[in-house]
């Protein structure tokens, strides 16, 4: 089965919008939607991200978030997700990941419980 992955950016001030929008024609789409409870250290979602095929990677938190990959102790990546703003990777850009992810260790210290959205789109099923 094969999935149509959309980016839309646009950036509005006035009158004046730039805007682009891809449009990615995918093999396998991992969709999750976690609760990260509030004061959660290093919760583990298990993921597989095989960098060689990755054409579109998107997270997004509804709290502040602090997310770190393959390692809780010695991250490959660390990124601090603001809430309600997605970080967006697709095709083209420069590397999101240095390496194949097999796990996301999440903090949340925001006072709320969270929720992380994740997409992983990659040309294998």
């Amino acid at each position: 089965m094969s999935y149509t992955i959309r980016v839309v950016q646009t950036v509005s001030e006035g009158s004046t919008s730039l805007s682009s929008t891809t449009n990615t024609i995918v093999e396998g789409c991992d969709k999750r939607n976690e609760t990260i409870v509030d004061a959660a250290s290093e919760y583990n979602v298990v993921i597989g991200i095989d960098v060689s095929s990755l054409k579109v990677f998107s997270m997004k938190s509804s709290q502040v978030l602090t997310v770190k990959t393959n390692s809780s102790g010695s991250p490959q990546e660390t990124f601090t997700l603001v809430a309600g703003r997605p970080i967006v990777w697709q095709e083209g850009d420069a590397a999101i990941f240095a390496g194949d992810v097999t796990g996301l260790y999440v903090s949340n210290a925001s006072g709320n419980d969270a929720v992380l959205e994740i997409i992983s789109a990659t040309d294998t099923p």
